[in-house]
């Protein structure tokens, strides 16, 4: 029998509550300035308008399949690199991409309102959380920006095996989580990975939009609007 009430509330992790772009730009700083990359001239405000997409696209591959994990971290700098007609060898590339790694897990700057709004949500909620990002790294964030012990089970889809939107992944998260998908929500910034896909396993859907780029109906712009709008969501 339904509830009339949500339960369970699933996050994406980067774009949603983690700001990826923020901290993966100080992250590339630190980068650059152990290659000196800097003083040979490749100025990183030069570089960021450039990669950001590049990444982006790259990503949306690697969530369809269409790339491995290596070629991911490997063309994201090679293609950027190569629009900007800098040339720079491939041990350097490889530096930089182990550098860029281990250095992003070390920012942690959240959307505003994320730690206030988890607390408020973890009193009366469940919490999970549901990401493709890489394992190692997406827990080292989470660490270093002090909010994994609001999320009672974590999923990767680097350990599940399969990515979102994939119905699995989801499946394999309600399980985990021992949830009923029509007590459950997700929350990301994705129209395909954490929209469609949730909705595609049965789970209600709402979009992270701060630039309120999207059609949908069912999204909000600040994070701080979430308590108020779960407190009133319809079964």
């Amino acid at each position: 029998m339904k509830t009339n009430q949500l339960q369970h509330i699933f996050f994406d992790l980067d774009h949603t509550l983690y700001d990826f772009d923020t901290n993966s730009a100080k992250a590339l700083e630190v980068a650059f300035n152990e290659l000196n990359l800097l003083q040979r001239g490749i100025a990183l405000a030069d570089f960021l308008p450039v990669y950001v997409p590049i990444n982006k696209n790259l990503w949306d591959l690697y969530r369809d399949n269409l790339i491995s994990q290596h070629e991911l971290r490997y063309r994201r700098f090679k293609d950027s690199f190569d629009q900007l007609m800098i040339t720079i060898a491939d041990a350097e590339i490889q530096q930089l991409s182990d550098t860029y790694i281990n250095e992003l897990p070390n920012f942690a700057s959240l959307f505003p309102h994320a730690d206030q709004v988890l607390h408020e949500l973890s009193i009366k909620y469940q919490l999970h959380i549901i990401t493709n990002g890489f394992e190692t790294v997406q827990l080292k964030k989470m660490k270093q920006a002090n909010i994994q012990n609001y999320f009672q089970t974590i999923t990767h889809s680097e350990s599940v095996g399969y990515k979102k939107p994939d119905k699995r992944i989801y499946e394999h998260a309600l399980r985990t989580a021992q949830a009923n998908a029509h007590e459950s929500i997700m929350i990301g910034d994705c129209e395909i990975a954490d929209y469609s896909g949730a909705l595609n396993a049965g789970m209600h859907a709402l979009l992270f939009d701060p630039q309120n780029s999207s059609n949908l109906n069912k999204k909000i712009s600040c994070l701080s609007h979430l308590p108020k709008i779960l407190e009133n969501y319809s079964l």
